[in-house]
């Protein structure tokens, strides 16, 4: 399940500051198992995305301890080559 992705037009979105361009989105990890939470880091991962993520099956947890029962995505496009 999604939920907080970013306001319409952007501005600010409280307490989300990061989530006031369009390229951060929060994903509920705590309905689906484990093999998927794993297969949606790994995805995350090699398409490019930088995440956190601080559940009991974090591939690399970041140690925030705020994101225990979501993963909070950032879009980063690939450099071009």
């Amino acid at each position: 399940m999604t939920l907080d992705v970013s306001r319409e037009f952007g501005g600010p979105f409280p307490p989300h500051d990061s989530h006031q361009r369009g390229v951060d989105v929060d994903i509920r990890m705590t309905d689906i198992d484990t093999e998927c939470r794993k297969n949606l880091q790994n995805e995350l991962t090699i398409a490019g995305w930088r995440f956190w993520y601080d559940g009991p099956d974090a591939v690399s947890p970041s140690k925030t301890g705020k994101h225990i029962d979501h993963l909070h995505a950032r879009f980063t496009p690939k450099e071009k080559s």
